[in-house]
């Protein structure tokens, strides 16, 4: 199996396992009318796959999920049991599918080298297209085979690093990328940062908000001591742990297609706890 699954889909569903997303521990559910409970059983020719997850990738947008030079984070992800069988709620669309064997166990950033993934398809040369378009709609059986690696797609390179307020670089720093400054959900995300902090991240032309985070294993808001950052920002975290981006600042990154951007940069500090600091307010202390 080429390498290229293992890096992509480990990478992206270490963290991704969640069903609805979480904000301030309250669960946010999208309206029933506009998802599909889908079901079905995913095999290869060898019989039904071995318990793992199900990756859905939206195939109107974003890259490739075969290029192994752009880590892209599916839109949904569920589990498959013994039997090669899955079952989830799935907004309505067209998706390609990935699957991996074992559940998620690894951080992100991660991959295991004895990792092997597999894309559904038609045949072997031939992408699955899946299409959700019913409140009920069991699949079937979905084949899966060993895909070859996607021509690359047309994308841009970002290169930096990432240091703490006192100037030291931070390894294990995940940088993930949003065409939403305040969507919940990034769409792409570089491997860790080395032990020079380091990083190196490889999108789509567009433009995108570029956030640093810590022991990244969900998605919402960074936990109190956590290290985060924001590119394009040096201020560190304020009151209530809220980055002091200015009204009109415009911290987004734009890449044209084949271009290198260097020395993107990121300090991160440490999340405050906003009890802590609201006692400290109230007792007439200073932040």
């Amino acid at each position: 199996m080429r390498y290229w699954s293992k890096v992509l889909l480990l990478s992206l569903i270490g963290f991704i396992l969640m069903v609805f997303t979480v904000v301030d521990g309250i669960w946010n559910i999208s309206q029933a009318q506009n998802h599909g409970q889908v079901s079905g059983r995913l095999i290869t020719s060898s019989g039904p796959v071995p318990a793992g997850t199900l990756a859905f990738f939206n195939a109107d947008k974003g890259s490739d999920p075969a290029d192994s030079s752009i880590l892209r984070i599916p839109e949904r992800t569920a589990l498959v049991d013994e039997q090669g069988r899955f079952e989830v709620k799935v907004q309505y669309g067209r998706y390609l599918l990935g699957y991996f064997p074992g559940q998620q166990k690894v951080h992100p950033g991660l991959p295991d080298k004895n990792f092997e993934a597999l894309l559904a398809g038609i045949n072997v040369s031939k992408r699955y297209t899946l299409y959700v378009a019913d409140p009920q709609f069991d699949t079937g059986d979905i084949y899966f085979f060993p895909f070859a690696e996607a021509t690359a797609s047309s994308s841009f390179t970002v290169n930096g690093n990432v240091k703490n307020k006192s100037g030291k670089p931070v390894a294990g720093i995940t940088i993930i990328a949003k065409t939403d400054i305040n969507s919940m959900r990034p769409q792409y995300i570089s491997r860790q940062t080395d032990r020079s902090g380091n990083y190196t991240l490889t999108l789509p032309p567009g433009s995108y908000y570029l956030f640093a985070r810590h022991r990244l294993k969900r998605f919402g808001r960074p936990k109190k001591g956590e290290y985060f950052g924001i590119w394009g920002v040096n201020g560190g975290a304020g009151e209530f742990g809220w980055f002091p981006i200015k009204k009109g600042q415009d911290v987004s990154m734009h890449g044209e297609a084949g271009q290198e951007i260097m020395d993107a940069n990121i300090t991160v500090f440490r999340i405050p706890d906003p009890v802590a600091q609201e006692e400290l307010l109230k007792s007439g202390g200073k932040l």
